[in-house]
Parts: structure tokens; sequence; C-alpha cells
């Protein structure tokens, strides 16, 4: 073959028991330029002809012998010396790597050419099962990482061929065990390395592989070699002793008693002296990660203090046993002795590793929890240019029920520059409103130094019992103080899992950075747990405050902030409706960001009734995916509707080996009366047979609109687009294929994994998607000569159309389009510069929504799209993805160029 563009090397010493699956999840990826180098180590196992089956079917797998040292290193470095590609990707012969793997770490490092090599997230299977390695992602933290321990999940990396060809970096045969650590700190003096913060590999644990002996003394003797190296980077030189400890810490084999951990804890701090001295790793990083191995101790330190009291149940149940044998069996007495046992262990793991012991023995900071009765609020509003978010943000603020609450508002103004700002602030308001104007000149450009700021400004005005602030671009419900108070004063008081600090009335959708803890029940409403909130919106008791202290001023401030509460044991909480909305798209911060936000954070379940503005009109609409009532989701919600309607699949042959998946499903999870399953596509025998097979009607696709596929010219830069677009034509066709007054259309490579029903109560129910694509809706303007504000996206891979509407919506494109036939104009009105010009689901969507707005309901669409490869692992992806998602698409990606924009929602 050409010289491919990857190259993957996987070791193989006797795993014939997993060797078939391991080499299909290589076989399977999206990404298809690789060779892959299959290494045998000398198996005695049926292991080299399973291999020579597949490189008979397969030209990109070659079968080469360890030719150097025997042994994985040996192996390894066999594979690296005959690696023809630009990377070369690790892989090992008894894990699974997802589909999407090479494909996405590949694209990184393209995007990112500092970057010498980068590895990915694990999920692990097999013997031990339900965790996941979330290994660090920026370099700084891999780096410090590499301390204690590999920053980089060895059979998940993909390296730049150039480290080994120009700076000679091989595996070290010297090494039998951790040869991965010792190789990716040798790779860290020399580049930078990343992790992408998503599972897309598989590890494999079961008896013979040596990730699960990981306490034998060669690894222990090995990891001791590597680690004493980057010790004495930092000028120590430790003693049997100290490096004794630290090869128990990275290795997690904390052992001992009390002495060992105020031993160990002595050690870190060593660790810290010497980096402040010499600054070989960036200090916030190495302190992370110091402060990660601190809580092991406490935790084990927890664990001690259990088993110690779990000493006299031990000797209960051994006098218990002994009685027990002189009255029962010694077998049956045995087995009850055994379960007794086994409850009392995972009683002392579950308890060790909880937060609620943390709280029970009396870990962590002491905060209120309560407040003086007739308590009195300071509420500051950060202002700082943008006033047309700032006039929102205090038109809804003094929309505020103040029911019987004192509160003051300051409204403190960090030195803008626009006129206009100065005038809104100064606008007059409602007298029952407490306000006090603020003009500061410019502080520091962070967040930190301006909630700072204006807690200062509050502590001077009053003596508060409450304290909070919100940003500028923050929209308030009128009920969003009373219900905050009422609900979050009542988790202060009686929650007794975490130490709770600041709340907050805005619940963050960003569920991947602001990790939800847990959520919990108030008589008033629910609340959710988080190790991060968000800043658009903070309350303290000022008592706490003042505990906590104030904000650090740079850029990490809220990453700094969440780190000083994980080190003293507070979690922040929020009320699970969002009473407050976030809107700022443009954030004045990015002028120094080195990464700008590009879109706003959006809140969760946003609370029902009217906002005191008209939500619809403001951008970004985020806010509707949860402003809406979910009532056509979920099997809580799975009560049929009594719309019938025929199902519509447009296809063509590549779509056979999912369709069958596509079909059961609708079938499943679909809460209409069903009629018939049309398939729509070229009259094809193994279609045909599919519909024979699967009790479909087959519909020739060259019978639904007067267009052939062959009428239609859409090339853009040499991808020709003319069966996309026919395919779209055939749905707007689709009273052509059915008779009922409703159908439902939906991809070929889209599954449903949730029952649903697209109509409540006389209305259709219209899912709304991320994939926002300006040429859709500059589509929409140029084919109805008008725009549509705001733009929703409709692009949501299945729809219900409704007969008349969708002749209606024909017939006004031909009156738009000097009475040219339907298809034509949008044929006609197509960009011959974009790929993707036209969508018949975002047009329709957003014309229904224009016409007939009072006849829709919009909900959000929760789906997710993998790449086609994935059909292999469905059922690990609905495992993962299955409870919270409407649908998964398996899409095809065209190998011209474009590709499906893919949504990941956390």
């Amino acid at each position: 073959m050409e010289k491919p563009k990857v190259t993957v090397i996987m070791p193989v010493f006797n795993r014939e028991k997993y060797l078939k699956e391991s080499i299909e999840s290589i076989l399977n990826q999206t990404f298809s330029d690789f060779e892959f180098l299959i290494i045998d180590d000398g198996s005695t196992d049926n292991g080299e002809k399973i291999i020579k089956e597949y490189e008979k079917k397969d030209p990109r797998i070659r079968l080469l012998n360890n030719t150097k040292k025997k042994g994985i290193v040996g192996a390894l470095n066999t594979g690296i010396e005959q690696a023809k590609g630009d990377y070369i990707a690790r892989m090992d012969s008894d894990d699974i790597s997802l589909p999407e793997r090479i494909e996405k770490q590949i694209s990184f490092l393209e995007k990112n050419p500092e970057v010498g090599a980068c590895g990915t997230w694990v999920k692990v299977f097999g013997k031990h099962e339900n965790m996941i390695w979330n290994m660090p992602v920026d370099f700084e933290n891999i780096k410090s990482t590499m301390l204690f321990s590999t920053g980089v999940a060895n059979p998940t990396g993909v390296i730049r061929r150039r480290l080994f060809s120009e700076l000679k970096f091989w595996y070290d045969d010297n090494l039998i065990v951790a040869e991965d650590y010792d190789f990716w700190t040798r790779i860290a003096e020399a580049t930078k390395i990343a992790n992408l913060s998503e599972v897309l590999f598989l590890y494999r644990t079961h008896d013979s592989n040596i990730g699960v002996t990981s306490n034998n003394k060669e690894k222990v003797q090995c990891s001791k070699k590597v680690m004493l190296k980057q010790i004495e980077k930092m000028k120590i030189s430790p003693t049997d002793e100290e490096l004794d400890i630290h090869e128990k810490i990275g290795n997690s084999r904390i052992i001992g008693g009390k002495e060992f951990i105020r031993r160990a804890n002595a050690w870190l701090d060593k660790l810290s002296e010497a980096n402040k001295k010499t600054r070989r790793y960036e200090e916030k990083s190495f302190q992370k990660v110091i402060n990660q191995k601190r809580l092991q101790l406490q935790e084990y330190n927890l664990s001690l203090s259990v088993k110690e009291s779990g000493g006299l149940i031990k000797y209960a149940v051994n006098i218990a046993k002994r009685s027990l044998k002189t009255i029962l069996p010694q077998k049956i007495a045995d087995l009850l002795a055994q379960l007794v046992f086994r409850a009392q262990y995972r009683f002392d793991l579950l308890y060790s590793k909880t937060e609620r012991v943390r709280v029970w023995l009396g870990f962590g900071i002491k905060l209120s929890r309560e407040t003086e009765k007739n308590f009195k609020i300071g509420f500051a509003v950060l202002a700082h240019e943008r006033p047309e978010y700032l006039e929102i943000c205090l038109d809804t603020l003094f929309k505020t029920e103040l029911h019987n609450h004192d509160i003051t508002f300051l409204i403190n103004d960090d030195g803008s520059k626009n006129p206009r700002v100065e005038e809104i602030i100064n606008c007059e308001r409602d007298q029952k409103y407490k306000i006090i104007r603020n003009f500061t000149p410019k502080g520091p450009n962070c967040a930190g130094a301006a909630i700072n700021k204006a807690v200062k400004k509050l502590l001077e005005i009053d003596d508060f019992d409450i304290i909070g602030w919100c940003d500028p671009d923050a929209v308030f419900h009128p009920e969003w103080l009373e219900e905050t108070m009422k609900i979050c004063f009542w988790a202060k008081k009686n929650h007794k899992y975490h130490i709770l600090g600041p709340f907050s009335s805005f619940n963050s959708s960003d569920y991947k950075f602001h990790r939800i803890l847990g959520t919990y029940k108030s008589p008033f409403g629910n609340y959710i747990v988080k190790r991060q909130m968000g800043m658009l919106n903070y309350f303290y008791f000022k008592e706490d405050f003042l505990k906590l202290g104030f904000f650090p001023e740079n850029r990490d401030d809220e990453t700094l902030m969440t780190e000083k509460f994980e080190k003293l044991g507070v979690r922040n909480f929020c009320t699970e409706t969002s009473f407050i909305e976030h809107i700022g798209q443009k954030s004045v911060l990015n002028q120094w960001r080195s990464t700008p936000i590009a879109r706003a954070v959006h809140g969760v379940n946003l609370a029902k009734g009217s906002w005191g503005v008209d939500m619809e009109k403001i951008s970004p609409y985020g806010y509707y995916k949860y402003l809406k009532d979910n009532v056509g989701f979920g099997k809580e919600k799975s009560v049929k509707s009594d719309l019938e309607v025929d199902i519509i699949i447009p296809a063509i042959k590549k779509d056979l080996d999912i369709l069958p998946l596509t079909v059961e499903s609708v079938r499943k999870n679909l809460m209409h009366p069903i009629g018939d399953i049309y398939i729509v596509g070229p009259k094809l025998k193994e279609i045909e047979v599919f519909c024979r097979d699967h009790e479909c009607v087959f519909k020739d696709e060259d019978s639904v609109v007067p267009v052939r596929l062959k009428d239609i010219d859409y090339k853009v830069r040499g991808v020709d687009r003319s069966g996309w677009i026919f395919q779209q034509l055939l749905k707007l066709g689709a009273n052509k294929i059915s008779n009922k007054d409703h159908f439902y259309i939906i991809d070929a490579d889209t599954i449903l994994v949730q029952p649903q029903k697209f109509e409540d109560k006389g209305k259709i129910i219209f899912l709304a998607s991320d994939e926002y694509n300006i040429p859709y809706f500059e589509s929409f303007k140029r084919i109805f000569k008008s725009e549509i504000s705001p733009a929703f996206s409709f692009v949501a891979h299945q729809m219900l159309f409704s007969r008349d509407k969708l002749e209606e919506f024909r017939e006004e494109i031909e009156k738009k389009n000097e009475d040219k036939p339907w298809y034509q104009a949008i044929i006609d009105n197509l960009d011959p510069n974009e790929t993707s010009s036209f969508s018949e689901y975002e047009t329709y969507g957003n014309w229904m929504k224009k016409a007939y707005p009072e006849n829709i309901l919009i909900e959000y669409w929760f789906n997710k799209s993998l790449a086609k490869g994935a059909k292999k692992y469905l059922n690990y992806y609905l495992e993962r993805y299955g409870c919270n998602y409407r649908s998964v698409s398996l899409h095809s990606y065209n190998r011209g160029g474009w590709k499906m924009i893919r949504t990941f929602l956390k």
C-alpha cells in the first residue's frame, strides 16, 4: 500500500480469546488511512492463525515477528522500526478501540502541531467494570501527574513518528514492566502531550494482564527507577524510605497505619517546597496533583477509623461463629459468617469513600447552617459595557416579587466607557426597590476582581446576612428571589451529605464542567449539589464568605476557588429549576481570553410562566431547550397519542445495515398508532427483499416527485450532493407516498431509544436541535423572500408532517418563486458554493413556526450522533446514552470532505 497516514502497532502474546475483537475494533475505525502492524511475540496459541486470516482479507494488516528482545518492549520497538505512517498509534491485543478513536486523535494533532502525542480517556470492562480513567487533559497537569505515574493511558497513545526517527524515543528494554511510564516521562521532556477528554478506548481487565497484577515486585522496582529520575530532577535525593513512600502513593498502594500517613504528608510537603525552588512543574498544576494525593491519604485515614470500629464487629462475629458451630452444621455456620464479613467489607468500602463520612466525622471547614430570621440581603449587579444585555438584566431584575425580603440592590459599574451603560444604570425604577448605584474605575480583567470589588462595597453599605451578585447578562424570573431563598435555606439547614457553601438560582447546562454530585428534595423544590457551579449568580451567608475568602484575581479565578473548596470539603449547590437565565453571547472577557467563548452556557429547567420579557426575541435562544414541557419524551410520559401516522423512511442500499434497527425502534418506541411503514428508495432487489422480510411497503423513489436524481446537478468543489438533495425532495413530496393526514419521517440511520410521541392535545411537537447551520437560514430567506426571527434549528433527523400543511408549504414556495414547481424552486435557490445549502427539516419546521405558531410545541431533540462504525458497539453506547437521549444517529461520512455536525450534550 502507499505510505499511510497512521501506523497502528499491536503486540500479541497468547491473546487468542480476545484477539478478534481487538483487531476488528481497529478495522472498524472511521479513519481508514492506516497500516496495521501486528507483532507476534512468540505466541503458542492459535493467535497467529487468526491474524493470518485477517491479513488475507485486509491488505492494511501486516504480521511481524518480534526481532528484538523478547517481551512487549521488544515487540513495540519492532513495530516502531517497521512503521511507515506519519503517526504511530498504540493498541493492545485484549482491548477495544471505539470507532472514532483514531479519527479524533489525528484531527486533534493536525490542529495542534505543537503537541507531539495524545491519549484519551478509558473505560474499564471485564473482570473489573464501570470505572473510567479520567486522565489529565492539558500538558502541565499531565507533566505534574508523571511525578507519580504515567499521565497517559499507554494503549491509547498516538505519537508523531518523527519523535522516534529524529529523537530516537524507543521503549527501554531494560524495563520489563513500567516501560510505558518511563516512555511517557521521556516524551514529556521533548514535546507537549495532551489527552482527549472523551472515552474512546475500552480497557479489558482479566486474570492474566499485567494491569491487574500491579503490586508485583518487578513493577514496584521498575516504577521506583522511573520515579527516582523524576524526583532527582527536582534537586532531591530521596532516602530509601522516602522513595518507598513515593512509590506507594504513586501506585495507590497506601498501606500502613497513621504513622505512614504522617510520613507520607511530610514527603508531600518536601516535594512542594522543592518545586517552589526548582519550578520544574507549573505550580498550580503541581499543587493540584499534590492535593489529590493528600485526599487519597485522607480517605485512607477515614477507612482506618472505620476499620478500627469494625474490629468490634469482627470480634463479635468470631464469637457468634464459634457459638453457631455448636448449634448448626459447620458449612452453614461458615457460610453465614462469610456473608456477614462480605456485608461488613462493603460497608467499610462504601463509607470510607463517601463525603457523608467526612461530614459525620467532622472533616472540612465549619459553615453556617442557618441565619437570622429577619435576615438582610445585599445583591450586586456586576456592570461593565454590553448595554444591550444590561438593559434586559435590570428590566427583569426590577420586576422581582419582593414578598417580605429586605434586599438592597447595588449596581456596581467597573469603568464602562459606553455612555449608554450609565444611562441604563441611572434609569428611574420603582420606588419599592432599594438601589445603590456605584461607578468605579476599571479594575483587573477577570471576574474575581469584579466580584471582590462589589462585595467589599456591599460590606461597607450595611451588615447584610446574605450577600450575592450576578453578571449583567442574566435574566430574572419574577419569583427568583423567593423560590431560591426557600429552597436553599432549607438545604443549608437540613442537608447532611455535604458541607454546603455558596448557592445559586442558576442551574448551568454545562454538566461536564460543573459536575453534579447529587440531586436532593426539599419541601419547596429540588436542589442540586455540584463540584462547580458557574459564576452567573452566587449567594453566600456572609459569615461563610468571610471564612472562605475573596476570589483570586486572575483568569483562573473560578477554578482556583473550586480547588480551594475541594480542599476544605465545601460544595456549591443550586436550585434544580433555573430562576435566572444566561443570555450573553458576547463576553467582555473574550477581549483577554486566549480562546474566546462562542456560545453562552444556558440554564436547565427554566421556571415556567412569564419572565417579564419576550424570551423568544432574545438571542441566543438556548433557553428553549427546557422552556417547553417535554410532554412526549421518556418512559414516564409514554401515554400513546391517538394520532395515527404512516412511517416514511427514505433509504438507499448503503443504509440496509442500519435500517433494521431503525424500523424496529420505530415500532417499539413511537407512541402513535402506526399504519404502513414505507421504505422509499431506488428499485433494487436488496431493498425490495428487505421490505418483504420486515413487513414494510416499498415505494419507488422515481414515482414520488417529477424530478429524477439524474436531473439534479449539485456539485460543490468536486463533491456531488445531488443524491442528498434528492432525498430531501422525496420527504417534501411525501403526500405521493402516504394517504394519511399525518406521516412521520425519520432518517434511515437514526434509531429511537426512548418512547416518544409527536402530538399532544392537538398540537404537533417539533424537535429543535443544536445543528445551527447559517446556510440553511439563508436558503429559507431566498426561497420565501423573508427572514425568520428567531430562527430555530429543526435538523433533528425526524419530523411529523401534516398533509394539508405540507401542501400549503409547497404552494407558498411556488407563489414566492414565479410559479415554478416547488422542487425546481428549491433546486434553483441552492448555493453552488455551499455543500450543505438546504434542509427539508429546517425549512418546513421554521415555516410552521412562522405560519402556525399556535399549532406547534417545541421540544429539545436529545439526539446523540455517532459514527456508523459504532454499530458494533451500539449496546455500549445505548448503555452510556440511552437514559438521556431520544435517539442516536449512526452517520456515514462522505469521503469527499463534508462532515455532519455532531453534538455532544453532557
